[in-house]
């Protein structure tokens, strides 16, 4: 039958359907001259509205079924020149349908076995599926480990490379975001500080805080119990609080700012909580992530020599 032959009839490439076009001999092309020509008998045999006088239609010698024959009346292709009417059409479909590469809709429930996610750019070898590193500030922290796990997690739920790229960069800008959000706070809270301590402490005001940090990194204070310190005495009351205690234990017991006094700073748990204690020091962070603060020298090396003491430490525990 006419229409399931189309539906069957294989699919011809641009150059072979010229060459069907232009061929004198052509079988398919003598058929497409039969079939005009049965449209023009037709055609005059039941006038130029419709199929008038009760003549057949043109499709009538093909026994189509009804389903056929009703999809034919609905696109007015059972007038005289349907057949060339239906023939064009099909070719239309067939060209924008490879021009616009229609895919099979995928089902919700099983899209992991989707057939089309190689063309919307997933890689099936892991080792194609790369991802670039973000562009981010000179000291950011970036996690090479939370990288691995997106790619991971994109690669097996066939997320396209170029949409995986998209998350990884804009979850690192949050994260740079969110840190410089966090040292504006942090920059806020140290300048009311000093204003709030300047007036209760006036000239005493150096030496005090210098008081109040030895203290505080004589005890190791990590960055979280810090933070919980402060959530509940307010930054002002923590530095009286260890400059209170620093009064009461005596300088020469303390913890030096360039790390003499009791030596607690030489051990490994001192050692990261002092390095945590830094990078937790929006003033310290601001400096380091800036090469022309005046400061970011001093503070780039004092970070440097600490990790490098860690480092020393924990190669000689592994021997």
């Amino acid at each position: 039958m006419l229409i399931r032959s189309l539906a069957m009839m294989r699919v011809y490439n641009a150059a072979e359907a010229s060459a069907a076009a232009g061929g004198g001999g052509d079988g398919g092309a003598a058929a497409a001259a039969g079939a005009a020509a049965d449209a023009g008998a037709a055609a005059q045999a039941g006038g130029d509205g419709g199929q008038g006088g009760g003549a057949e239609p043109w499709y009538a010698k093909y026994e189509l079924d009804e389903p056929a024959k009703q999809f034919i009346a609905d696109r007015k292709f059972d007038r005289p020149d349907g057949l060339q009417s239906l023939l064009k059409s099909a070719i239309e479909s067939d060209r924008v349908a490879r021009s616009r590469k229609v895919f099979e809709k995928p089902d919700p429930a099983r899209m992991n076995e989707w057939g089309g996610w190689a063309e919307l750019g997933w890689k099936e070898k892991p080792e194609e599926y790369a991802l670039k590193k973000p562009q981010t500030p000179q000291n950011f922290q970036y996690m090479q480990g939370f990288e691995d796990t997106l790619k991971k997690i994109a690669h097996e739920n066939k997320v396209p490379l170029q949409a995986a790229q998209a998350m990884l960069d804009g979850l690192t800008a949050w994260g740079v975001s969110e840190i410089d959000a966090t040292d504006a706070r942090g920059a806020k809270e140290s300048a009311d500080m000093e204003v709030a301590l300047r007036k209760e402490w006036g000239g005493d005001y150096d030496r005090n805080v210098e008081l109040a940090k030895r203290a505080f990194r004589h005890f190791g204070v990590g960055l979280d119990d810090g933070a919980q310190l402060q959530a509940i005495t307010g930054a002002p009351g923590m530095m009286k609080l260890f400059h209170a205690i620093g009064m009461e234990m005596g300088e020469d017991k303390l913890v030096s700012s360039s790390g003499g006094g009791s030596g607690m700073s030489e051990s490994l748990e001192g050692l990261r909580a002092e390095l945590r204690r830094l990078q937790g020091d929006p003033e310290f962070m601001k400096a380091l992530r800036d090469e022309r603060n005046p400061r970011h020298g001093d503070v780039a090396a004092q970070r440097k020599a600490i990790i490098a003491k860690i480092a020393r430490i924990e190669t000689g525990q592994r021997r």
